[in-house]
């Protein structure tokens, strides 16, 4: 019986392996000392007691010593004491064993099964993503990232075929907040057979909940996943009737697809990305429905060639239209890819801040929202440091991935955060170190981090870089502070014939775009016009017109230059930007006119059913009308009307929001200073009103009497326009009056 005991205890809770010896000990040590027992009480059973005490008296030595000893009441004692101790102690690392961890009951992490004969390695990693997806399709439980498992397995366990013990498993499931997880096998039992066998666990208890095994052809695994997934919930299954899980559905019915998406996701986590845009590129030829496979593939494009190039973007919209009956975390990062990187909807920032609370181990909803951080967050008030975190996150959770870096390190150069930017990038650099990526980043860092002589040696690479490296060495150009330099160095060398019109036009225009941020009106104008020249295009009107609107333009040429394109220019159709400006000048009935063509021009577009067009129509009109509304210094209607245009402009229309964001930011200081705060500090990715955005931030925390906050956002101020031409010298005058003051202040105290 205690044999049998023992044996359940150790089995039900997966106890360490010594704790069933460490009982057959006890019990070797107890059962000598129970047969001593037993045979001693049974032979003094019937002696005199009163012989015994008068031999004791007299001092006699006692043949009946023993009897003293061995009683029952001691041996049963003993053995209470020492199973009692050892229940502690195995009671004691079952409790301690996840102390401390908050555990999902609803998360399930699905580990590699152990493939044993034929060539099934594929299914190692395979059945983790077909069982994951047959669980989340359930609704009722949602499974770990497999990605996040699969990593972790790797630290802990070793390759994904390897056969791990129940505790290392619980390991995995514990960092990733899982409650429960599957341990499996999948074993070769003939002529393309296969037979699934799987065993559920408590994660806390290390309690084994439920066993089943599946078997049939090799050609049916998604059914075989369906039917294992079942059996293996049917004992945990609490409220109603279990839903049908229908892996194919989900996935698609085509093993040659399947094969090829677990091959694409294979070597995605392997980081062989051209490999893995191969495999899912098969996938979605042989199923164009395989709406996972086609999310895959856009985001295998987003890294190869950018993230607006027609391949990303097809497979985006491919896969969002293929969304039906996915599971909701499947269904909500597909939406949310195609809604960031093609809509621009500012919502989906909101999204993914309910997917990674819902699902805090999921490399992907933070990759996500880093993303959606990186590409719109500013537009809802957030710095890069938001872009950051989210990004590290996603590191933390995966740190194999290195693509998955490439914003995180442009927000820390454009935070001028040096430790940061040489922390980020060796650890770039320990993922991938050959390719053209890592080429193209340590000349960047070298550039802008390095001492003296690398910056120099790098510098002197330049002159012979590729196209491709070249690239990369742009890219790691953000606009920042203390980068001008690197800027100047980055467009003298794209002005070399040897690269293509369009990446000169780029880095020229990147360029123009620092001038233009640290004050510098007339290189900027120079600059952006090489731009146009080697371009063949002119939008010279839009930013003469945005320069105006901010008090940037003062050259009477340029001012002249600005009406004489605005006159060629057809108003409002081509020009409804003017309406803002035509504002500002009290030229309210042109203003009006723009306003009135677009509402007319939205109209036509919902009959013709462009309604996404027709939204971002109605916002810009109710924008320039928010406009004439301040103008007539009608602050209450101009809030009013701006803040209903911006809702329904998209986030990419960055330009254009932030002009709008910026009026409105001037309008509320008064009324709602914490979110005109939040305005001006987000306004870093305007050239126009990057500057303008620190001054005014800086004036209103002064009037708040936060001197560190202004010091901090004059300083800013100052490092950016330290060089600024002369009209705007009296803006720099009054910023460097403020620090002056306040560091007086400051002193007095």
């Amino acid at each position: 019986v205690v044999i049998q005991a023992l044996d359940i205890l150790a089995q039900h809770f997966t106890l360490p392996g010594w704790f069933f010896p460490a009982g057959l000990a006890l019990l070797a040590i107890g059962l000598p000392i129970l047969v001593a027992t037993a045979l001693i009480q049974e032979r003094l059973a019937g002696v005199d007691a009163g012989a015994l005490a008068a031999a004791r008296s007299r001092g006699l030595p006692s043949v009946w010593a023993p009897r003293s000893w061995f009683t029952w009441r001691r041996a049963i004692l003993g053995g209470v004491l020492a199973f009692g101790a050892l229940g502690t102690v195995g009671f004691g690392l079952v409790v301690n064993r996840n102390r401390g961890l908050e555990l999902q009951p609803d998360v399930v992490a699905v580990m590699p099964f152990h493939p044993v004969g034929g060539e099934l390695d594929l299914w190692a990693e395979g059945l983790v993503d077909l069982v994951s997806t047959a669980l989340d399709g359930t609704g009722a439980y949602h499974a770990s990232d497999p990605r996040a498992v699969l990593i972790r397995w790797g630290r802990e366990v070793g390759p994904s075929e390897a056969l791990a013990e129940p505790e290392q498993a619980a390991e995995v499931a514990s960092e990733l907040g899982a409650g429960q997880m599957i341990l499996g096998s999948v074993i070769e039992t003939g002529s393309g057979r296969v037979r699934l066998a799987a065993e559920l666990f408590n994660v806390r208890w290390l309690r084994k909940v439920a066993s089943a095994a599946v078997e049939g052809p090799e050609s049916e695994m998604t059914a075989l996943v369906d039917q294992l997934t079942v059996d293996l919930l049917k004992s945990i299954w609490r409220e109603g009737e279990m839903p049908e899980v229908r892996v194919s559905t989900i996935t698609t019915a085509s093993i040659p697809a399947l094969r090829a998406y677990l091959e694409g996701e294979r070597a995605f986590r392997q980081s062989r990305f051209t490999d893995a845009q191969q495999a899912f590129g098969r996938a979605v030829e042989l199923d164009s429905t395989f709406a996972i496979a086609a999310h895959r593939l856009s985001f295998a494009y987003g890294w190869a060639l950018g993230a607006f190039e027609e391949e990303h973007i097809q497979n985006a919209l491919l896969a969002a239209r293929h969304t039906t009956g996915l599971p909701a975390r499947d269904s909500l990062l597909i939406t949310g890819h195609k809604r960031v990187d093609i809509d621009g909807d500012l919502g989906t920032i909101r999204l993914y801040e309910n997917l990674t609370r819902r699902y805090p181990e999921d490399y992907e909803a933070w990759y996500g929202f880093g993303e959606a951080l990186y590409h719109l967050g500013n537009q809802v008030g957030y710095g890069y440091d938001r872009v950051v975190d989210a990004m590290a996150r996603a590191y933390a959770i995966d740190p194999t991935i290195a693509p998955s870096l490439f914003h995180l390190i442009q927000g820390v150069f454009y935070q001028d955060d040096r430790a940061a930017a040489r922390t980020w990038a060796d650890r770039y650099l320990a993922i991938d170190s050959t390719s053209v990526s890592a080429h193209g980043l340590r000349l960047a860092t070298a550039l802008r981090l390095g001492p003296a002589e690398d910056s120099a040696r790098a510098a002197e690479a330049l002159d012979t870089l590729g196209l491709e490296t070249f690239r990369q060495v742009f890219f790691y150009a953000p606009p920042g502070r203390s980068s001008l330099d690197y800027s100047e160095l980055v467009g003298r060398t794209a002005a070399d014939p040897r690269f293509p019109a369009a990446d000169r036009a780029r880095a020229l225009e990147g360029l123009a775009h620092q001038y233009l941020r640290h004050g510098r009106i007339a290189d900027w104008l120079e600059t952006d016009r090489e731009a146009d020249r080697i371009r063949g295009r002119e939008d010279e009107l839009f930013l003469l017109t945005m320069a105006r609107l901010t008090g940037l333009l003062d050259d009477p040429g340029d001012l002249a230059l600005q009406e004489q394109l605005a006159a060629r220019e057809p108003y409002p159709e081509r020009a409804h930007f003017l309406a803002a400006l035509h504002a500002q000048e009290g030229r309210r009935a042109e203003a009006q006119a723009a306003v009135d063509w677009l509402r007319r021009s939205a109209d036509s577009l919902v009959v013709a059913g462009d309604t996404a067009a027709a939204r971002t129509r109605r916002g810009l009109a109710l924008a320039y009308e928010g406009h004439i509304a301040a103008a007539d210094r009608d602050t209450e209607t101009a809030v009013e009307r701006l803040r209903r245009g911006l809702d329904l402009l998209p986030g990419f229309w960055a330009d254009e929001r932030n002009m709008h964001r910026y009026l409105l930011a001037n309008l509320i200081e008064d009324s709602d200073e914490l979110e005109a705060l939040r305005i001006y500090g987000s306004l870093y990715v305007s050239p126009w009103l990057e500057a303008l955005g620190y001054l005014y931030r800086a004036r209103l925390h002064d009037r708040r009497g936060e001197s560190e906050d202004a010091l901090r956002h004059y300083g800013w101020f100052l490092e950016l326009w330290s060089d600024a031409d002369a009209h705007l010298e009296p803006r720099v005058e009054s910023a460097r009056a403020a620090v002056s003051r306040l560091r007086g202040d400051r002193a007095a105290e």
